[in-house]
């Protein structure tokens, strides 16, 4: 895993986070005040959310408490964490030209 640092904008604008890593080797987000708040997100669950969402266009989910059915935030709460990630995973699948943001909709390739 790549220990170089970048920093992004949340999905939503608001603030900003840092992370190392990539999709393809799993990366590791710091958050929150001073970055201090750390969480994994393993390769292979980007492997797995990739192949889920391939080709499709639906909402990002950013919802800390009732993400939407079917959004990439829901399907995070599913598959790794209740803690809300995809502000997080969002920001890093379109950095990374997995996906593509349009309006509050992510849209895999």
């Amino acid at each position: 895993m790549s220990s170089e640092k970048i920093r992004l904008a949340t999905w939503g604008g608001r603030s900003v986070f840092e992370y190392t890593g990539s999709v393809t080797s799993g990366t590791r987000l710091h958050f929150g005040e001073d970055f201090k708040w750390e969480v994994m997100v393993p390769g292979d669950i980007y492997s797995r959310l990739l192949r889920e969402f391939a080709g499709r266009v639906v909402p990002a989910g950013t919802s800390k408490t009732d993400p939407p059915e079917g959004s990439l935030g829901a399907w995070l709460m599913e598959n790794l964490t209740r803690q809300a990630l995809s502000s997080y995973v969002a920001a890093i699948l379109v950095h990374e030209n997995y996906a593509k943001k349009d309006q509050q909709m992510i849209a895999f390739r």
